[in-house]
């Protein structure tokens, strides 16, 4: 008669239990203080609140809290994950253990998921605990929504699921233990590592590299960074933008939805890590235990991905202290010092990996082999950035290809019309025909002159490239297409939709601001339409030349020649998130719209609003 097979040991799990008991308990208090005491603190505030002064119900509040600190908790579980792999098959890492434990009369697939459960399963207790705790908490008869209690719940446990399982797939990596949080910490980050060690090493060589913005493969490959952006999302965009400045950052604060589709994804990975580990378990040597790396396929890979992060890394760090003996850009010489520095990386990263891995400082005899091979091909990589063998920094698109252009760095801009598109690129060809004609890098860049293009070509590709301007002549032709009137119009425009606040200030006689007067939304959002955008479209609002002109003598001046008239100060958002800064508009007197906009305001409404303030 055959023995029933069964995946789970009750007494491997007891004695793992009296053991390590410590660790969920430490779990379980670090949940009790960062939930359990923002629950109360939030029931208590939300009770003291009239509910008439809210925008949305008290019960959005409270979930949106909730899911706030769920989001928190992905950190404490991305931390404990590592802490319980280790601990539960720590008798992977010690060949006395891993020899006892494998003379039991027990299926090596019984071991695994005895101790993925054993593990699993008190956090996943834990969080149930704290989620009827706060079902139980209430004040003045104000209670915890269910949906948000039951949502919370679904975030930390997928978080755990998450990060333990992925923990339990580098724990059978190595046979060391102070190793297995290492390499957890190093697979985790290593995409956006490497993307960002790559894109500082090309600026440094080729002319005109733009790294750009974080790409979408890169984000996908570290969760924790991922998770933390992007689970949380604000729904009903249309409805929150229409809505008024005042309420707008509530909503956006308070008006939150849960990406599951994205945690989803992230935990069904999870469990193909998982079901992996288990492949590597059941065909791990016992010998493997105090190994750097059990795995034979995964050597190379690691020893690669960890030469590459260190060479870079170091040579990057040395020449930010050091310096590169050579001032360092493209067209410059320091590319030889920066060589030096990364084949030094590259020897350090190297030898030190084969010392991890051989776990002995004898390395160095027969070992020579694949450090020359890795010096080679980073004299390769150098010599064809420095030269530029594949033609990107020389590349520059037709006129007839480009569908528009937007400039950023020192000035702000965005171009369509042909004779502006002609006109950039041939600035654009300048900018590199200069470079051509000083390649020992003698002309240093002027400060704080920076020209940055990305180009939207009609076939729907984008091409992007940064430069430090080197002349005047360059950056005032850069200026001069920033105000061109439909670069003008780009600019004000993107400003109607991110201001938060718009403040009309009244100069007095000696040119300091008498008074600032608060516009409502109507009222900002009629002064764009009748006043600020008409005369960008003539070209006759917010150029930097008028208010360097007035700044080189006086204010004072200005005001009293009648040349400043007013000032406009807006509150502006970033991006998509309510962070702010400041910006602001000198209307001169050829602003004409904008100035029959104000006068015609003060006159019907100007007299009211000081006498408010």
């Amino acid at each position: 008669m055959k023995s029933r097979i069964s995946l789970f040991d009750r007494g491997v799990a007891r004695s793992l239990l009296r053991r390590f008991w410590p660790l969920w308990a430490a779990y379980l208090v670090i949940l009790v203080l960062s939930t359990l005491t923002q629950v109360r603190n939030m029931l208590f505030s939300a009770a003291q609140t009239d509910p008439s002064e809210l925008l949305v119900p008290v019960e959005t509040v409270l979930t949106s809290a909730l899911l706030q600190n769920a989001v928190g908790l992905l950190i404490l579980s991305g931390i404990a994950a590592p802490i319980l792999a280790g601990a539960m098959f720590g008798h992977l890492y010690n060949k006395r253990m891993c020899g006892l434990m494998n003379s039991l009369p027990l299926r090596r697939e019984t071991m695994f998921f005895t101790a993925w459960l054993t593990g699993l399963l008190p956090l996943l207790a834990s969080n149930l605990l704290i989620a009827l705790l706060s079902l139980g908490i209430h004040i003045n008869s104000l209670r915890l929504p269910l949906t948000g209690l039951l949502q919370w719940l679904a975030i930390v446990t997928m978080g755990n699921l998450c990060f333990y399982n992925f923990a339990v797939f580098c724990a059978m990596l190595t046979g060391r233990k102070i190793f297995l949080p290492l390499l957890y910490v190093f697979l985790n980050f290593a995409a956006v590592l490497l993307w960002a060690c790559a894109g500082s090493l090309t600026e440094a060589l080729v002319y005109g590299f733009a790294q750009g913005e974080l790409p979408a493969w890169v984000e996908f490959l570290t969760p924790a960074v991922n998770l933390s952006d992007k689970l949380l999302v604000t729904p009903l965009q249309n409805a929150i933008a229409a809505a008024d400045s005042s309420v707008q950052r509530f909503l956006q604060t308070y008006n939150k939805s849960i990406n599951w589709g994205l945690l989803g994804v992230y935990t069904g990975l999870s469990f193909l890590f998982l079901l992996l580990g288990l492949l590597l378990y059941r065909r791990r040597s016992m010998e493997k235990a105090g190994d750097t790396v059990a795995v034979r396929w995964a050597v190379p890979v690691l020893k690669i991905l960890f030469c590459a992060l260190f060479t870079v890394g170091f040579a990057l760090l040395l020449a930010e202290l050091i310096g590169f003996g050579l001032w360092l850009t493209p067209i410059g010489s320091g590319w030889i010092t920066l060589l030096i520095y990364l084949l030094i990386g590259l020897f350090l990263g190297y030898f030190l990996s084969e010392m991890m891995l051989r776990r002995t400082v004898r390395v160095f005899r027969g070992a020579w082999r694949g450090f020359f091979i890795g010096a080679a091909l980073l004299a390769v990589f150098v010599l064809c950035c420095r030269f530029d063998a594949f033609g990107y920094s020389r590349f520059v698109p037709e006129p007839d290809e480009i569908a528009s252009v937007t400039i950023s760095g020192t000035y702000k801009g965005h171009l369509e019309q042909p004779e502006n598109l002609e006109a950039l690129t041939a600035l654009h060809r300048e900018t590199v025909a200069l470079r051509n004609a000083d390649p020992a890098g003698r002309v240093l860049p002027l400060k704080n002159s920076t020209l940055s293009l990305r180009y939207e070509l009609k076939n729907g590709k984008t091409v992007e490239r940064s430069y430090d301007l080197t002349t005047e002549e360059i950056r005032n032709k850069a200026y001069r297409l920033c105000c061109e009137p439909e670069s003008l119009v780009y600019r004000m425009s993107r400003l109607r939709d991110n201001t938060g606040e718009l403040e009309l200030g009244l100069y007095d006689e000696e040119g300091k601001i008498a008074e600032l007067i608060t516009l409502n939304d109507a009222q900002t959002a009629d002064l764009f339409e009748r006043g600020i955008l008409p005369d960008a479209r003539e070209g006759r609002i917010a150029r930097p030349e008028k208010a360097e002109a007035w700044a080189s003598t006086s204010r004072s001046d200005a005001v009293k020649n009648g040349r400043l008239r007013y000032v406009l100060n807006f509150t502006v958002k970033e991006s998509d998130e309510w962070t702010y800064r400041y910006n602001s508009i000198y209307v001169f007197e050829d602003s004409r719209n904008t100035i029959r906009w104000i006068e015609d305001y003060l006159a019907r409404n100007g007299a009211a609003a000081i006498d408010e303030l």
